[in-house]
C-alpha cells in the first residue's frame, strides 16, 4: 500500500491525505522535518541521499529529512525520521523554525512546509544507515560546508542549501 501523507493548506492546517505522487502531481503542500546534527565542536553530520531516491538522488542533505506522517506533529516526526534513516534518536532536538518551499522536478512540484530541528550528538555515536534512504554519512566542519555549498551548490539538495542559508548564515 502506498505511503499516505498529510496534505495541508497555506496556513499549515490539515486538509486531506494523499500519496506522495498525488501531492507532486497536484502541487499540494506537504510537511517535512529536517534534522541538523552537530557535535560539540560545531561540525555538521550530513547524509548523501540514496541514488535510488526519486527526489534529489545522491545529493547531500542534513543528517535526516522526511515527511511528517498523517496524525503526527513535526516534533514527533523529527526523532522518528532520524532513527529510521541513520539509527540515531536524539533526545535534545530543538526547533530552529519553519519555512515554506516550492521545488520543481521531473516528478512534479514539491510544495512543503519544512520545520528545521537541531540537536547535538557525539562524534562517535553509532550510525546505522538505511541503504534505501542514505548512501553514506560524513562530518563537515562549518567552514568546509560553507565553502562547498558556495563552490559546488549542485552537490546539495536545494532545500538543504536554502535552510542552511536561512538558519546558519
Amino acid at each position: 500500500m502506498p505511503e499516505r501523507l498529510q496534505i495541508v493548506d497555506e496556513n499549515d492546517q490539515p486538509v486531506r491525505v494523499a500519496t506522495r505522487e498525488e501531492a507532486w502531481k497536484h502541487g499540494w503542500i506537504l510537511r517535512h522535518a529536517y534534522i541538523v546534527l552537530r557535535d560539540d565542536a560545531g561540525n555538521f553530520l550530513l547524509q548523501q541521499r540514496s541514488k535510488k531516491k526519486k527526489s534529489n538522488p545522491g545529493k547531500w542533505t542534513w543528517a535526516a529529512t522526511g515527511h511528517v506522517d498523517v496524525g503526527e506533529t513535526y516534533e514527533e516526526a523529527a526523532p522518528r525520521e532520524c532513527f529510521e534513516e541513520i539509527g540515531i534518536q536524539p533526545d535534545n532536538l530543538q526547533s530552529l523554525g519553519k519555512i515554506r518551499t516550492t521545488q520543481h522536478g521531473d516528478h512534479g512540484v514539491v510544495e512543503a512546509f519544512i520545520m528545521v530541528f537541531i540537536g547535538t550528538i557525539t562524534r562517535d555515536a553509532p550510525i546505522r544507515v538505511d541503504k534505501d534512504e542514505v548512501e553514506l554519512t560524513k562530518w563537515f566542519t562549518a567552514d568546509d560546508l560553507s565553502a562547498l555549498i558556495q563552490e559546488q551548490p549542485e552537490l546539495f539538495s536545494p532545500n538543504m542549501r536554502r535552510t542552511y542559508i536561512e538558519f546558519f548564515l
